[in-house]
């Protein structure tokens, strides 16, 4: 049966049998199996499910409770390039209590990825806490894009921005700079370009950031993403379902 069969719109995670969960990843996870599962994440799910799949691929992602400039430049600028995109990605834990506080139900569940998968690992035990910059948090650096950017004429914070957009409008804070209220230091002590400025805040190996692959060890307390397909094993059933592999 197809894959898609077994999927939601909108990427949302589909339960499965056990049976189904057991020939996806003897067919899809020949590396996870080879290693032994080393590489080790949890994503929280709001339900009760034992076995699940997904392909967040299938949807686009929206930041909760916040604008979305910090996906966008994680998914376009080229030091992120090597690194899957957020909006493309399901966002996990290395720590299964940190995954479980994601779900009302407390529910975390193994993620087995398939084969090729690259996984974004942040610094931190959070995205908003992994950036090492003046203006504080990721959170609060967001924060001030939004201030800047309402301050544009034509601006629209309802509407949801595209890449093109929050480059011209960036461009267009430049022009008008000098009237411009902003808490971001690094762009009013420089001449650079707001990009630019926000390119070399965020930059991935300058706060730390790294890539895995299947098969490396990551680290117990950190929140790392992928847009793999992956399947997904409740800790209840995981061992008898290694067992079986």
């Amino acid at each position: 049966m197809r894959l898609e069969s077994y999927l939601l719109t909108e990427g949302r995670t589909k339960s499965i049998s056990r049976d189904v969960a057991l020939d996806l990843v003897r067919k899809n996870c020949k590396q996870m199996i080879k290693t032994k599962f080393k590489t080790e994440f949890y994503r929280g799910i709001d339900g009760a499910i034992d076995f699940g799949v997904i392909d967040p691929s299938k949807f686009t992602r929206k930041s909760r409770n916040t604008t979305n400039y910090y996906t966008l430049m994680i998914d376009n600028l080229p030091s992120w390039k090597a690194y899957p995109k957020r909006s493309k990605s399901i966002i996990c834990s290395t720590d299964r209590e940190m995954a479980s506080r994601y779900s009302s139900g407390q529910n975390a569940l193994r993620v087995i990825p398939y084969d090729g998968t690259t996984i974004g690992v942040c610094s931190g035990v959070d995205i908003w806490w992994s950036f090492d910059t003046t203006s504080g948090p990721l959170f609060l650096l967001n924060n001030k894009i939004d201030g800047i950017l309402k301050q544009l004429e034509g601006f629209n914070a309802s509407n949801e921005l595209k890449w093109k957009n929050l480059v011209s409008l960036m461009s267009d804070a430049d022009k008008l700079k000098d009237t411009i209220r902003t808490n971001i230091g690094e762009w009013e002590k420089s001449n650079k370009p707001l990009l630019s400025v926000l390119e070399s805040m965020i930059n991935p190996k300058k706060n730390g950031f790294k890539i895995a692959k299947i098969g490396d060890s990551l680290p117990r307390d950190r929140e790392v993403w992928t847009d793999s397909i992956c399947v997904l094993i409740s800790s209840g059933e995981y061992g008898d379902f290694m067992e079986a592999l």
